[in-house]
């Protein structure tokens, strides 16, 4: 039989509850989740830093400075034209690195 587990109760795939979790069941469920989130953003983020990382190594000196004006423009010019440092900072921080 196929299952799903909802906060508060395993059910089969039409929603209808099978049997309720106790509050530890749902508390590592939504523990599970959230482990599984953060670990799905922070590969997210190692992909954007990458990304970014790579773009700007393709591009020439002039380039560079027209996106930080466009950063500067949108207002997002607050450590840097890229942000670099930070998300490297985050990304460490959130490995256990810092």
């Amino acid at each position: 039989m196929n299952t799903l587990t909802t906060p508060h109760a395993v059910t089969d795939l039409s929603g209808r509850a099978l049997y309720p979790m106790s509050a530890s069941n749902r508390h590592d469920v939504t523990v599970a989740r959230l482990v599984r989130d953060n670990q799905d953003l922070l590969r997210e983020l190692e992909f954007a830093h990458r990304i970014i990382r790579n773009a700007l190594n393709c591009m020439d000196v002039g380039t560079q400075a027209e996106l930080a004006r466009i950063n500067i423009a949108q207002g997002i010019d607050l450590y840097g034209a890229t942000r670099f440092t930070e998300r490297d900072a985050v990304i460490r921080r959130v490995k256990g690195g810092v």
